[in-house]
Formats: C-alpha cells, structure tokens, sequence
C-alpha cells in the first residue's frame, strides 16, 4: 500500500495519527515516543492511586478492539492504495509474526496454557504504523515508506485477528480442540479489526473512493487510539509479579532480540531489495510488539499484567534501538 500523502510530507499512521513530515527530527520522534511511554505510566499511576479499578482496562480494551482500532484501519486506508512492486513485503510480514509464535511454542513446551499463551503472542507482532514511521518518513526517502505499509500488510492479517486463531488452534483452547478450519474462519469472521482490515483491502483495491464526512468521522475515533492503547497497557501494567513470570520475561526477551538481530542482519546483507528497503525492515523488526498483544493473551487464559510488561520492555528497547541501527547504517 502506498500514502498518497508521503509526496506531500504528510501522512496517516496507522493509528490515526496525522503526522507531518516537515516538524520531524530525531528529537521530535524521540519525543513522541517518549510520550507513550508517559501515558502507560500514567495509566498504572491512576490504577494505583485508585482513579482506575484493576479490571477498567476491559472496557479500555474494548473500545480499542471494536472502535479505535477499526476506524484506524479505514482511516489508513483511506490515504493509500495497493502496489504490487513489493509484495514480497507483506509475506515477511507475515512471516516475522509466525516465527515468533513457533518460538513462544517451543520456549513455552511443558507449561500451562495461559504462560503459552503468553509467550506466543508477546513476541510476535510490530508496531510499523505508530512507532518506526515517523522515523521512516524524517531520515529515509519515500520508497522507504512504501516498504513499511506493505510489510504491515503482512503484520496486520496476523494482528488483527489471524495469530488469535493460529495460537488457539495449537494450544487446542475451548473451541479449537481440532485442527479445523471452522474454528479459525469463525474466530476471523467475528474479528472486528481483521473484518474491516478485510472489507478496506476490498474496498482499497477496487479504488471505491469513501465519502469525506465518513473519514472525518473514523478521524476523530481513530486519533484516540494510540492513547487509548497505551493508557490500557498502562493499567494492566503490575511491577509485581511472580519469579517464574520474570523469568519468562527475560527468556522473550532474549528470544524476540535474538529473532530481530538475525532478521536484521538478512535484510540488510542477503535480501534483493533496494537500499531504502532493506534499511527500513531492519528498523521495523526492532519495533515494539502489537498493543493487542495483552488483549489477545488474556483472551487465551493468560496473564495481561505480564503481557502488557513485555510491551513496555519492546517499547524501551524500540527507543534505544532504532537511533543506534540509523547510525549504525549511516543515516542521519
């Protein structure tokens, strides 16, 4: 998919967000991350000092799930249209998600089913649209950008509904006892954000152009969703948690570092793609984790207050990373 906007220096995220190129710099991309940072902190502040009971990040989540993230998706797809050139993006998409999950499968091997849970759907994902392309779109050039949506083509299909059902069908949960397609179709087709992803594909690849008062409307619902979804990792988050639990943490991590190094380094050395593309996959894939990964894991019979502190870590680590790979490869 491709920003019509990026020619201009403007451009919907993912989330909504309308994000201009010209008042981009690597402070002022810093600075919004930093942000998000805030606003989970401020969410586990208002959970502690009793605003927020432990249990209101449910209805936090689904407003995220059925209205914010929707409106995002028909918001995005909205400014773009379809480009065949890179569709060799969109199965690495794909493909980075499905690693992640046979390595949360097998680090989880023995466990109960809400720890696996957890680990598979904690380390797969990428936040492309609200976290890497503003930096994208400040010290790369355009084809770059263009990359990025078509990889998050990929990466949306899994996080919009598709390792929901994948994980389910492996752990054989409640309803996926048998590898069945039945059971994956109806968790998609029940899938608020995988069906409008779906339908806005449809709609995208025809060219249907979609009536401006209704794009002013998902604008303004899609422009809470960033702060909705942090605010809701924020209240889930909990300091404290079991030995077993931080262990688990540690191991994730290591795995969903390890995991992003290795794809890096293939990106950038082995891949065919031009410059531009391979610098960009080798930011995306140190991006953070997907904001419905805590909603997913809780879903399952896991703990979010784990889930939600893998986020925070991918966030920090996101933060720290992408500024060192610009340098490392020369962009500034």
């Amino acid at each position: 998919m491709i920003c019509k906007e990026l020619l201009h220096g403007a451009c919907y995220s993912e989330t909504g967000e309308f994000i201009n190129k010209g008042e981009s710099s690597m402070a002022g991309m810093l600075i919004r991350v930093i942000c998000y940072v805030l606003i989970m902190c401020l969410g586990y502040i208002l959970k502690r000092s009793g605003f927020f009971a432990p249990t209101d990040y449910r209805l936090l989540s689904k407003i995220f799930f059925n209205l914010t993230l929707p409106a995002v998706i028909i918001t995005n797809f909205a400014s773009t249209q379809m480009d065949f050139s890179f569709l060799a993006l969109i199965l690495l998409g794909f493909l980075g998600n499905l690693c992640m999950i046979l390595i949360g499968y097998i680090l989880s091997h023995k466990r109960e089913t809400g720890d696996r849970a957890f680990m598979m759907f904690s380390g797969s994902g990428y936040m492309p649209g609200s976290f890497t392309l503003p930096f994208v779109q400040s010290f790369l050039p355009g084809a770059a950008a263009l990359g990025l949506f078509m990889f998050d083509a990929g990466n949306a299909l899994m996080c919009n509904g598709g390792s929901f059902a994948l994980v389910n069908m492996m752990l054989r949960t409640k309803g996926f006892e048998r590898f069945s397609a039945k059971p994956i179709l109806k968790s998609l087709l029940t899938s608020t954000p995988f069906m409008t992803y779906l339908i806005m594909l449809v709609v995208s690849a025809l060219r249907i152009p979609l009536p401006s008062p209704l794009l002013s409307f998902t604008g303004i619902i899609a422009n809470a969703n960033m702060f909705i979804g942090m605010l809701m990792i924020g209240i889930m988050f909990e300091i404290n948690m079991s030995r077993e639990h931080r262990r688990d943490l540690i191991r994730l991590t290591a795995a969903r570092v390890g995991f992003s190094t290795l794809c890096a380094l293939i990106s950038y050395f082995v891949l065919p793609f031009p410059l531009p593309i391979r610098q960009v996959l080798v930011l995306l894939f140190f991006s953070p984790i997907s904001t419905l990964a805590p909603i997913y894991t809780e879903r399952t019979g896991g703990d979010a207050q784990v889930a939600s502190a893998m986020n925070t870590i991918t966030m920090i680590l996101g933060v720290i990373a992408i500024p060192i790979l610009l340098i490392m490869m020369g962009i500034s």
